[in-house]
């Protein structure tokens, strides 16, 4: 439950960090570095805070669910957050370079 409970006010909090610094994009998808650390931060614990809480309903259960169940549903929600990104951005992520992942 403490684990939840900070893993929850951590995610909480880099949603208004986020909101704040939405405020500093001009619209193109070259962001600064700070911007790219915190949106991926922001994905992984947001998947971490997904596993924990799928952790709490497997208290009960043997050692491989407790920890399986919440891994695969971490990993899940953060790739889902990303493809979700990439959608919305058409194809791309924001990037401070070039490559595969970020477009040209």
């Amino acid at each position: 439950m403490t684990m939840q409970a900070v893993a929850l006010g951590i995610f909480l909090a880099l949603c208004v960090l986020a909101c704040f610094t939405a405020f500093f994009r001009d619209g193109n998808l070259k962001v600064s570095l700070i911007s790219t650390m915190l949106m991926a931060v922001f994905f992984v614990l947001f998947g971490v805070t997904a596993g924990i809480y799928t952790a709490s309903f497997l208290t009960e259960k043997g050692p491989r669910i407790f920890f399986g169940i919440p891994s695969i549903v971490a990993s899940l929600m953060t790739t889902l957050m990303y493809i979700g990104e990439m959608i919305l951005l058409n194809r791309y992520l924001y990037r401070f370079g070039e490559g595969f992942m970020t477009g040209p």
